[in-house]
């Protein structure tokens, strides 16, 4: 089984380039939803609240993932105390689910990371291991403007302030698709490495 990484930063438009991957048979890990399925884990609630405080627990017993992003992203130390209590975990349920995929037969697993920081960062583990590493990249004004939807431009720029630089991800990246055209020719891009890593 092939293994290939899509990194990028916020709005930057990795999740369709994953979606492309999927459509061309790839079965698909996406780190962000495996970071968020691990904070119903009440493990994972304790350390929080230790590290943020009770309020970012809602009336549900759920942590409030605006209000702990509000925290989590004000300061690199903060961002440290949220990766310390999440990430190991995040990367033990991955491994998890690559192996149920490779014995399943698929040809190739995607793992979309958002918070890659470098081969020496926590999640290199993955790239050490991928056949392929492909930077989605985009112009910041772009980015703002597609996570509008989702995030205050506040928490947007914060944000991006806490991640690699496009010029670092272009570094570490085996391939690089700028997402900054049509639809159409991004997946032509990503055909062009699925034939190349996958195919060949």
């Amino acid at each position: 089984m092939k293994i290939i990484v899509v990194i990028g930063g916020i709005g930057s438009g990795k999740s369709t380039v994953s979606g492309a991957f999927r459509d061309l048979g790839a079965a698909f890990i996406d780190l962000d939803k495996v970071g968020h399925e691990i904070l119903l884990r009440d493990d994972v609630k304790a350390d929080l609240v230790a590290a943020f405080g009770s309020e970012i627990i809602g009336d549900d017993g759920e942590i409030v993932r605006p209000e702990l992003a509000k925290r989590a992203f004000v300061s690199p130390e903060s961002t440290e105390q949220l990766n310390n209590a999440t990430q190991p975990r995040i990367i033990e349920e991955a491994k998890s689910r690559m192996a149920a995929f490779e014995e399943d037969g698929a040809l190739a697993t995607v793992i979309e990371i958002s918070p890659y920081d470098g081969p020496q960062g926590r999640f290199g583990v993955f790239t050490d291991m991928a056949d392929a590493t492909v930077a989605v990249v985009a112009p910041i004004e772009v980015r703002v403007k597609r996570a509008a939807g989702k995030f205050s431009e506040e928490d947007i720029c914060n944000r991006i302030a806490r991640q690699a630089s496009d010029e670092q991800r272009r570094s570490w990246a085996t391939h690089v698709v700028v997402n900054d055209g049509t639809v159409a020719a991004l997946r032509w891009e990503v055909e062009e490495i699925w034939d190349s890593v996958v195919l060949s």
